[in-house]
């Protein structure tokens, strides 16, 4: 199946995955992984996170449970571990190949799958040997290919050549006027660096946003007495369980924003300035949410004003305060936002192989 198509669902409606999803540029560094956080990395290297618990001191693994390995490298590898597990994702469906038969939460069974038939392809099997020459063969594991992949990933996207990045190392022309003003803003008046700070520019904390929630959401995953259906998304409070996580998601990374869109966690925005417009007053464009605006018609239909209502409910007053800019200071921190931009992203494409191992076809 060509994965650029959705999938239909049982009434032969196109079917997308509930969350948009994130850009990989600078992540090296990173200790939480997925908008819910449901991948964290703590500093003793263990991956943990509450997971519909009520004993908030009860660690607990996530969020394979206790099947989560205990070799990876960083929560990037840990993050590369669940993509080939999802159906929707890279998986397949049961009439598809031999592991869409499993089921979503037979954690073992999928990667131990995974890993026999990569290695069950011979040049496979030598470039593994060759990345990791103390590990017999047969005791590779999935784990293994999850840490050759963020390696891959941090070698191949860390971008640190964008305007900003040069003048922070002392080229005090490498951004104009108008992005300095931004900038400035964005330091500043506009309060961004309040929640988008560090040189990660996330503060890898979760905060509700009052996001108008469209598409077919995660509610199922949540407990039902929440009295939320499928096109719900709860967000953090979907892992922890808890009300006051309900609708936050971790503040996403800022590099190479101009180019990551659509924006937020289910895409609901598509242009930069909007964006900034909605974080500057989160009630209010919520409240004026134009769900046409979007990128597919269908999902126009799932976006509902009681849940926004639902959602701004339990938003944090004091994060949701209004900041007043007016239409030039909010074009110069726009301006600013796409001096984020790696001109290394032109480059990207030398990563595209002319062919791999398997002998399956690469994608133009």
């Amino acid at each position: 199946m060509d994965r650029r198509i959705p999938p239909k669902d049982k009434e032969g409606k196109p079917s997308f995955v509930a969350r948009n999803a994130t850009d990989i540029f600078n992540r090296g560094d990173f200790v939480t992984m997925f908008w819910d956080g449901r991948v964290m990395k703590r500093k003793n290297g263990k991956f943990l996170a509450p997971v519909n618990s009520t004993n908030r001191s009860l660690d607990i693994w996530s969020p394979a449970g206790v099947l989560l390995p205990s070799n990876l490298d960083s929560a990037l590898a840990a993050q590369a571990m669940f993509p080939p597990t999802s159906a929707v994702e890279m998986r397949g469906d049961f009439h598809e190949n031999n592991l869409g038969n499993l089921k979503k939460w037979e954690w073992k069974k999928i990667w131990n799958g995974l890993i026999e038939r990569i290695l069950a392809i011979e040049e496979y099997k030598v470039l593994f040997q060759k990345a990791y020459p103390n590990v017999p063969p047969n005791k590779l594991s999935f784990a293994h290919a999850a840490n050759a992949l963020a390696a891959f990933e941090i070698e191949a996207f860390t971008l640190l050549d964008a305007p900003f990045d040069k003048y922070l190392q002392g080229d005090d022309d490498a951004l104009n006027v108008d992005e300095k003003r931004g900038a400035l803003l964005f330091y500043g008046k506009a309060n961004c660096a309040s929640c988008h700070s560090g040189p990660l520019m996330t503060d890898q904390i979760f905060h509700n946003r009052i996001v108008p929630q469209i598409g077919p959401g995660k509610g199922r995953d949540i407990p039902p007495a929440g009295g939320l259906d499928g096109t719900w998304d709860a967000g953090r409070g979907g892992v922890t369980g808890w009300t006051e996580f309900y609708y936050c998601f971790r503040t996403p990374p800022l590099r190479n924003v101009e180019k990551t869109g659509p924006w937020m966690h289910d895409g609901a925005f598509k242009d930069l300035i909007a964006v900034v417009r909605h974080e500057l007053d989160p009630k209010n464009s919520a409240f004026n949410y134009d769900p046409s605006q979007n990128l597919s018609e269908t999902y126009v239909d799932a976006c509902r004003l009681e849940q926004t209502k639902k959602i701004a409910s339990l938003a944090k007053p004091e994060e949701i305060v209004p900041i007043s800019l007016n239409e030039k200071e909010i074009k110069e921190l726009v301006t600013f936002l796409k001096a984020l931009t790696s001109p290394s992203l032109d480059d990207l494409v030398k990563l595209i192989p002319e062919r791999v191992p398997s002998g399956l076809p690469v994608e133009d």
